[in-house]
């Protein structure tokens, strides 16, 4: 009785761990609620996903890359996140669950 209900523990932990693997700690929505991709965090490397869960590049460090570790560009986190291009060029912002872009237009959501 003992080794099935260690059996069924672990089963249900391996489970729940493989869950946990398969879910995004932020998911990416454009202005119209339509769900662009994902966002996961792991040892301070966010990794970014598209809607299918292809991996589509990282931020480490305020540096954002593609996924072949590509520098793309910068963010400068406050009270606004501001974006930039590699070049420093401002490409968009971050505010609260909101994404604008460089005029300030809504471009879309972050749901936690």
């Amino acid at each position: 009785m003992k080794h099935k209900n260690l059996i069924i523990l672990l089963s249900v932990a391996v489970l729940l761990s493989a869950f946990g693997m398969a879910s995004a700690d932020t998911t990416i929505y454009d202005r119209h609620y339509n769900r662009q991709g994902y966002e996961k965090e792991s040892r301070g490397v966010v990794t970014r996903y598209d809607r299918n869960w292809n991996r589509t590049g990282y931020e480490k460090d305020g540096r954002i890359y593609d996924k072949n570790w590509n520098l793309q560009g910068y963010k400068k986190k406050d009270e606004t996140t501001v974006i930039y291009d590699k070049q420093w060029n401002r490409t968009g912002y971050e505010k609260e669950n909101k994404i604008y872009d460089k005029q300030w237009n809504l471009k879309g959501y972050k749901k936690r």
